[in-house]
């Protein structure tokens, strides 16, 4: 359903998932809030940031690549990991 705008989309699933429609109009609730935020704020880096391999490039390209943890690895698929090899 990714041709749903935002929009119409998120008023709805709060809708479903609270049993009630938000106020986009003049949000109080927090929540209300959140839907507002989600429906309208567009930051390019922001599909970088949401995958936690991508992010490590985008915090290292700003010179604190010493507050990353250690990788020891990325895979596709949980069978992939040999659990043997990361208790070394």
């Amino acid at each position: 359903l990714k041709w749903v705008p935002d929009s119409w989309m998120l008023p709805l699933q709060y809708w479903i998932k609270l049993g009630r429609w938000p106020n986009v109009k003049n949000p109080q609730r927090w929540t209300e809030k959140l839907q507002l935020y989600k429906m309208y704020y567009r930051n390019p880096v922001l599909p970088q940031c949401v995958d936690k391999y991508e992010v490590r490039k985008y915090i290292e390209e700003k010179g604190l690549s010493d507050t990353l943890v250690k990788l020891y690895g990325v895979w596709d698929n949980a069978n992939d990991i040999d659990f043997n090899s990361l208790l070394n």
